[in-house]
Formats: C-alpha cells, sequence, structure tokens
C-alpha cells in the first residue's frame, strides 16, 4: 500500500501530501528511537551501569549511547528512501544559499532559542518535574577531558543536526510537499517535539522545529536547517561546559531577552521571505 502510494504520483507533476506515508514516518521514527534507547539501556544494564547517574565520570557512554540512537534513524532514513525513489525525490532537495540567506537562518533559530529555552523552563516547573537527567548530563559534559569533549561535540552536535534535519526536515517534509505551508511547518514540528517524548523539552523543541521547517520550506534546501540545528545544538553544548554549574540548571530566560530574540527572528524570517521570492521570480520561465 504505502509503495503503491509513492509510485503512483508523477515526479513531474505538482507534489501532493502523502499523508499515510507522513504518518508512516513519524510513528516509524518514533519507534526506532524508542527502541534504540531501550537497547543502550540494556547493554548499559550488562556492563554494570544501571541509571546515567553511575556513569558520570564517563562521557564515552553518553556519546555511545546517542550514536547508537542517531546510528538506527540513520538506518531507517537509509531503508525509506531506498525502496521509494520519489520520497528520496522530495527529500533530498538542494538550491543555492547566499550567505545573507545563511545568516538569517542562523539569526532566525538563534532568535527562537530563548523563546524554546524558557518555555521548556516554565513548562517543567509547572509539571514540577526533576532536573536531574539534566545536571547529569551537564555534569558530564563538564567532567570531560578535551578529548571526550571533542567526542561529545562531534555526536551530540554534528551528527542529530545532520540525521534528524534528514528525516523530519528532509523525509517527513517530502512526505507532506503540496500541502498548505502552515500545515506542512506545524505537522513536521509537532512531530519534531513528540519525537523527544518529553513534555518540556517537546515543547520546547517544537518551537525550534517551527524555525527549521520555515527554513528548510523558504530556502529550499536542506543545508539551512542543518547548519542552524548545528549550531544551536553547539550552543548549548558550550553553555553545559562553560557556564552551567552542575547543581543549577539553566534558569529561564529573561523577558528582554525572550523579546529581543523574537524580534530577531521575525527580522531574518522577513529576509528569508525575501530571498524566496527572488529566488521564484528568477525560477519562473520568460
Amino acid at each position: 500500500m504505502l509503495t503503491g502510494t509513492l509510485e503512483e504520483s508523477d515526479p513531474f507533476t505538482q507534489d501532493k501530501p502523502l499523508w499515510s506515508v507522513a504518518a508512516f514516518v513519524t510513528l516509524a521514527a518514533f519507534g526506532t528511537s524508542v527502541l534504540a534507547q531501550w537497547l543502550v539501556l540494556l547493554f548499559e544494564q550488562r556492563s554494570g551501569q544501571t541509571s546515567i547517574a553511575q556513569s558520570v565520570d564517563t562521557p564515552l557512554s553518553l556519546a555511545r549511547g546517542a550514536l547508537i540512537v542517531q546510528f538506527a534513524l540513520g538506518a531507517l532514513i537509509f531503508l525509506i528512501m531506498r525502496r521509494h525513489a520519489i520520497l528520496k525525490r522530495r527529500a533530498l532537495v538542494s538550491s543555492k544559499l547566499p550567505l545573507g540567506a545563511l545568516l538569517s537562518s542562523l539569526g532566525l533559530v538563534l532568535g527562537l532559542a530563548p523563546v524554546a529555552n524558557d518555555l521548556g523552563f516554565r513548562i517543567s516547573q509547572a509539571m514540577r518535574q526533576s532536573p536531574d537527567n539534566a545536571r547529569f548530563v551537564t555534569e558530564i559534559v563538564q567532567h570531560a577531558n578535551t578529548f571526550e569533549f571533542l567526542i561529545l561535540g562531534f555526536i551530540l552536535t554534528l551528527v542529530p543536526a545532520f540525521i534528524e534535519e534528514l528525516l523530519f526536515r528532509g523525509v517527513l517534509t517530502g512526505a507532506l510537499s503540496g500541502g498548505p505551508f502552515w500545515v506542512v511547518l506545524g505537522l513536521q514540528a509537532l512531530a519534531f517535539g513528540a519525537f523527544h517524548v518529553d513534555v518540556a523539552q517537546g515543547m520546547a523543541t517544537f518551537i525550534l522545529g517551527l524555525g527549521f521547517g520555515f527554513l528548510r520550506l523558504k530556502t529550499r534546501t536542506l543545508l539551512a536547517p542543518m547548519v542552524a540545528h548545528a549550531t544551536y545544538n553547539v550552543v548549548v553544548l558550550a553553555s553545559m561546559r562553560f557556564t552551567h554549574l552542575p547543581n543549577n540548571p539553566a534558569p529561564n530566560q529573561g523577558l528582554g531577552l525572550v523579546f529581543g530574540g523574537l524580534l530577531l527572528s521575525a527580522v531574518c524570517a522577513v529576509g528569508l521571505q525575501r530571498h524566496a521570492q527572488i529566488q521564484s521570480s528568477l525560477a519562473e520561465p520568460i
């Protein structure tokens, strides 16, 4: 059924949303992530580490677990695109990305970051969630030596930026291609947020997902959201390493920073909209 739906689409006509395929991709991503994390936990238990608290001094165990999850998602992406050529065409989008558009992409996501972090913090407080997990991860990052920190930097920033953008802004957004702009933008961000399971983190990643999705739809290339995602991850990891104390998780953002971030994002969004209009006009036949 899934194969037939894809094969009946004409790659030379206007794309139409593949709703069933989008639902399949979302469920498959969620299931793959849960299974991979279960395997990581099973492996750690067999190694004598029954909780993250017992692996504070082992930064490479954190890197190993994250790499297993990302490898599993990468395998899922490979299988989907190998089986469905039209979805692969839709997913692997690429177009010219001028420096101005790239800088606007970074500005938009970094502007949304304080909003996302503040929302996640407030929801976490409202739900009275324990910050222990964040503290453990921060302590792992801070106790890592230079070599371990570089390994963490690669696996926790660049790898997720590539794999998750290829999955959500590539495959999933490709399956939704042809749908109304705001529907596509909202659905892929909702799936991205739900993928992170935790409610507070999910709401924060939903906001970021809106930013990444906007970049993908306006620049028509995966490069913009990938670079922006990696940059955001680098900023978060650096803040864990150099600014956050293990016993003091990141506080909510000040209102000035939140509104300043929203203003920066709005200005960058206008710039990206103008870029999209220029690209469309250049693509129109004379």
